[in-house]
């Protein structure tokens, strides 16, 4: 997943990718707003998390604010 990947419902940046198959085509790209809305019943039908990058995104704003992200 990358920066230019965007939320199927909204079109923000794409944080979680989902999909309910053995190889995981299709699959659904989520915000983590619309990712925290739709999980709950998605997983109920038997999707699963393929990549969630919503941590990592935490983790470089956490770094960004302490000053950790320069050379």
């Amino acid at each position: 997943m990358n920066a230019q990947d965007r939320c199927d419902r909204c079109g923000a940046q794409a944080l979680v990718s989902v999909s309910n198959t053995p190889n995981h085509v299709p699959f659904l790209w989520f915000c983590g707003h619309h990712f925290g809305l739709y999980w709950p019943q998605l997983m109920i039908q038997g999707w699963e998390v393929i990549e969630d990058t919503r941590e990592a995104l935490r983790e470089a704003e956490r770094l960004v604010h302490i000053g950790g992200d320069h050379a």
